[in-house]
């Protein structure tokens, strides 16, 4: 693809980015790129240690369970619509948590409202959990 011909390309790191979403996702990239580094946004955000494999993968066995065969396992168990709810909710959650580690005096009003509904959230993921014990 595009990143090998630009790696072959240039004498400076070169550093991959896109749909990297689970540690297998960063070990096809590394695989088919041959680049120096790996982006992950939201990637890293539902799973902190998706580089892990990566890490791993000189020579250490690949741990079964990734977070990709986790969010499968939910999708294929939840009705969608439970599913997408959930993902939004911890998406949220984690926008608040990022917030609230924040200094209070740089939060602008709109931050201010979503550091509010963090009982809200809380309690509406807390009653998805309880409903569906799978996302314990």
């Amino acid at each position: 693809g595009k990143v090998v011909r630009i790696k072959a390309a240039l004498s400076i790191p070169v550093i991959s980015n896109g749909n990297v979403r689970c540690e297998e996702d960063v070990l096809k990239n590394q695989a088919l790129t041959n680049a120096d580094g790996i982006m992950s946004a939201e990637g890293i955000l539902d799973d902190p240690a998706i580089f892990r494999a990566a890490a791993l993968a000189a020579g250490s066995e690949h741990e079964h369970g990734s977070q990709e065969d986790k969010q499968q396992s939910l999708k294929k168990s939840l009705a969608p619509d439970i599913y997408k709810q959930y993902r939004k909710l911890t998406k949220t959650m984690r926008a608040i948590e990022a917030l609230a580690a924040k200094e209070k005096a740089s939060h602008s009003a709109d931050q201010t409202q979503k550091l509010a509904r963090r009982t809200d959230v809380a309690r509406s993921l807390e009653i998805l959990r309880q409903q569906h014990p799978i996302l314990q």
